[in-house]
Parts: C-alpha cells; structure tokens; sequence
C-alpha cells in the first residue's frame, strides 16, 4: 500500500466531476503526462485546470494512478500546494486550479525577472517543500523541477505534479517514469542513477532542490547544449554539477548565500546535504 495508514476513503473529500460541467476547453499543456486543458467551470463560474493523461481512453490502472496522485495533493493542502478538487470522467482527468501565470520554466525562459522576486520564488519553493516534508510520514515530491513549479497571477508559486510523489517508507514497483528515469534528468541525485532500484528518501528532492536554484538565479538550464542523457547522467555521477560561474556578477549581496547554500544542496553524499528543516534552508532564502 502507498500510503499512510489512515489515509481518508477512497475519494476523501475528492469531488467527481462530469466534462459537461466545463466549457471552454483550451489545451495548455502537453507532454509525456498528457495534455492540461484552462476550463470553465459552468456554475461557479470560474476557471479551473483538468490534467489528462496521454492516452484518450484511459484504463483502470491510469484511473488508480490519478487517484492516487489527487489523494496525495489533498493530503498535502498548503499555501504552496497546488489545490485539487477532484476527478473528471470521460475525459479522465485531475481537476486543479488554474494558475495565471504558468510554469516557472516558461517564466524563467521568456523574461529577465527582478532579483527580488526570484529570492521570493526559491523561498516558497522551500517553505512548500518542507511542509511536504513535515507530513507523517514525509511525502516526497521526486519530481521537483521548474515545469512543475506554477505561478499564479502575482507570481506566488504553488507545487504541482505529483504523479511521482510516494510516502515516505512505501516503496514503488513503477518508479522508473514516463521520461525514462523517475523525474528529469538533470533534476536527478547520483545516487539515484547509480543506483535505479534505490528506495528514495527526503534528501532526493533537496538536490533537486539546489538544481531548481541554480535555475532561477541563472535563468538558464542545467546542462544547456549537452543532448546526450547519458552523458549528463555521467557527469552528475562523478560529481559535475552546472556551472555556478552563470550566476550573473551584478548580483545582490544576497546571492552568496544562495550559492553556498546550493553546493551544500547537490552534495554527492544524501547525507552531507541538508534537510529542509535546517532552518538556514529557510531562512537562506
């Protein structure tokens, strides 16, 4: 079983939702989970988010798979949580909120954003991930990364995509994911790719973490130019990490304890890395 013992019953506080309660379907999203559509909520008369999964018709096993994920986010309701209301039939999909300004990686890549609001950005990210953190038991996210990052209309964050997320303690059976690897690449801990079959553990999302930083204060990706999986997996084994020279010189004072806070984020020992709890975590940002 994935989860705590007194999880609620099977849909909790969950509501299903017919597609004819939604109208003005927009497809905003697509990738290897599926596609995300803006809706209309007919009667409350607001818009909402519906995340499908690839396929059309979706089986028995992708209905548990998107239950499991809307039972973990109910769970996990926060300030910086992405809210989920339920379950769409026909189409299957996740009912969320809807989030103005997107995700961060579109963000990062389209404008140059004020120092003050990057700062703000890392530090819900970590004050959202600590609560997850501080659940019993911890609920890992494993798949933290700026495209799972969403930003509402005054570009307060809230963490979204928990498709990968397992308490802490459950093992999975499917942890290797739609990308190949649980989580993207250059998100991933060594000990992660060293080892596939790896019980993950809280320390998993805080090199994550130091990698989603690294991001924000260069506006850049990590590994840029480098196409070849393989070799960005090499690289992070043997203790490469992106490049902290990118952080732009004409930065605030602040930045230095960012930049130490990240090398000690990606250590390439689980156990020398911090935990969110630290609270130089969370005051460093």
């Amino acid at each position: 079983m994935d989860g705590p013992e007194n999880s609620p019953g099977i849909m909790g506080l969950l509501k299903t939702f017919d597609a004819a309660e939604f109208g003005s379907w927009e497809k905003i999203g697509s990738g290897g989970f599926g596609q995300v559509y803006k809706v209309r909520h007919m009667q409350w008369k607001t818009w909402l988010a519906i995340k499908c999964p690839p396929s059309l018709h979706s089986d028995e096993k992708e209905r548990a798979e998107l239950l499991e994920e809307a039972k973990k986010m109910e769970a996990a309701k926060f300030r910086y949580i992405l809210p989920v209301y339920g379950i769409c039939s026909d189409p299957q999909g996740l009912v969320m909120e809807y989030m103005e300004t997107g995700s961060l990686e579109t963000l990062l890549a389209s404008e140059s954003l004020p120092w003050e609001l990057r700062f703000r950005i890392i530090h819900e990210t970590a004050v959202g991930m600590n609560f997850l953190h501080c659940m019993n038991p911890p609920l890992l996210h494993l798949d933290l990364k700026p495209a799972n990052i969403l930003l509402d209309a005054h570009y307060h964050i809230k963490i979204s995509d928990f498709g990968l997320a397992r308490w802490n303690g459950f093992a999975r059976n499917d942890d290797i994911s739609r990308d190949g690897f649980c989580g993207t690449i250059a998100y991933l801990p060594p000990e992660r790719i060293i080892e596939k079959d790896r019980i993950s553990d809280t320390k998993h999302d805080v090199y994550s973490f130091s990698i989603v930083i690294w991001g924000i204060l260069t506006q850049k990706k990590p590994y840029q130019g480098e196409n070849n999986i393989l070799h960005i997996m090499v690289k992070v084994v043997k203790g490469v990490r992106p490049d902290l020279s990118l952080v732009p010189r004409s930065r605030p004072q602040a930045c230095s304890g960012f930049l130490s806070l990240i090398e000690r984020c990606w250590a390439q020992s689980p156990e020398a890395r911090p935990s969110f709890q630290e609270r130089r975590v969370v005051t460093h940002t």
